[in-house]
């Protein structure tokens, strides 16, 4: 049987530590951001996206940096928000000094600008992972009786609580979702485990046993519990 790219992306992340869906929602906006600061700058229907979200969230603007530099695209984009943002102060201006500038107080003209400056629509790589840890979730729920999957699934770390959620949201299997929760509880119960073997470690009582899995169990438990780094 052929199993779909995203199967074999799946299986692929599952192998590595942390939330497999984490990591492909990251690799995703990874590859989104590369594509758009190297090839996609000078699409007008980028910059449009662009200037309405007021740039990239935080997270995501920020991962530009990262992304082999592209300096020049960079540049374009952020040049269009601003462009934009002075002809929103400029209009703001031309308007308070219309005929309506007595009727106006300061503080409507604050809520005024504020009200232009605001986001119309949410940071494009934010839209492009949160769609692609669906499409994960999905292909994830619909291979619950592909016997590949679940064996890799078991070695993995299991999904974090954020996408663990977002499943049981998005499946009306109820088999698949009952089969999703017995798979989960493993990880979660193993993890747990680590984390009290790490604690009793640090007891001065029983310091001088050595190291096992549960030295690191602390870290993974932060990206089990919030999401991976970098993840939404």
């Amino acid at each position: 049987m052929i199993q779909s790219r995203l199967y074999a992306d799946l299986i692929a992340a599952c192998r590595d530590d942390g939330c497999p869906i984490c990591r492909l929602s990251v690799q995703a906006s990874d590859r989104y951001v590369d594509a758009i600061i190297s090839d996609g700058v000078n699409d007008m229907e980028v910059q449009l996206q662009f200037v309405a979200a007021r740039g990239y969230c935080n997270r995501h603007a920020w991962k530009m940096l990262e992304r082999q530099g592209r300096p020049l695209g960079i540049a374009i984009l952020q040049r269009a928000v601003l462009d934009n943002i002075l002809m929103d102060m400029k209009d703001v201006a031309d308007t308070i000094d219309n005929a309506q500038r007595r009727r106006w107080s300061n503080r409507d003209r604050q809520k005024f600008l504020v009200a232009m400056l605001t986001p119309h629509r949410e940071c494009a790589v934010c839209h492009h992972e949160l769609s692609t840890g669906q499409q994960a979730l999905s292909e994830l729920l619909s291979q619950l009786g592909d016997a590949k999957l679940i064996t890799v699934f078991r070695q993995s770390s299991g999904l974090c609580l954020p996408h663990f959620r977002q499943a049981l949201t998005l499946t009306r299997d109820e088999a698949a979702a009952l089969r999703l929760i017995e798979l989960q509880r493993e990880h979660v119960v193993r993890l747990r485990d680590q984390l009290a073997e790490f604690i009793r470690k640090n007891d001065d009582r029983f310091s001088g046993e050595g190291s096992s899995a549960a030295g690191d169990s602390w870290r993974h438990a932060i990206g089990i519990v919030s999401g991976q780094k970098d993840a939404q």
